[in-house]
């Protein structure tokens, strides 16, 4: 009976007043199925939203390791260097991705070890 005794003594205030305890039962069962219904639509609405922009291109937080990449590859090998024909320029930005960004330029990301090491330190769990 005593754990019951908020319960009996809400039923007996709603009879004293004049109202249906069943009444104030459903009406806070509808209440909280509102919020839990409210709940699932923003959660939807979340879910729409990441879903429309993951992977996305335009899409900034997606973007911005690709982003950084080009602005190294601009600012340390095409800028610094005219080229004179299409293969130069194809053979520079090459030798700039497979060789100088991956095997001898360090990364602050990385512990301040080119790609190659921390890939390889990783591979073989030093």
């Amino acid at each position: 009976m005593e754990q019951h005794g908020k319960e009996f003594g809400i039923r007996w205030l709603l009879r004293r007043l004049g109202i249906c305890p069943n009444a104030y039962y459903n009406y806070r069962k509808h209440r909280k199925a509102g919020y839990y219904a409210q709940k699932e639509i923003v959660k939807a609405q979340i879910r729409h939203i990441y879903h429309a922009h993951n992977g996305v291109a335009g899409y900034p937080y997606d973007n911005a390791p690709m982003k950084r990449y080009f602005n190294t590859l601009k600012n340390e090998c095409i800028y610094l260097y005219e080229f004179h024909t299409e293969e130069a320029l194809y053979q520079a930005v090459e030798e700039f991705a497979y060789v100088t960004y991956n095997h001898v330029r360090p990364h602050s990301h990385n512990g301040y070890r080119t790609p190659y090491q921390a890939r390889t330190d990783h591979k073989y769990g030093n």
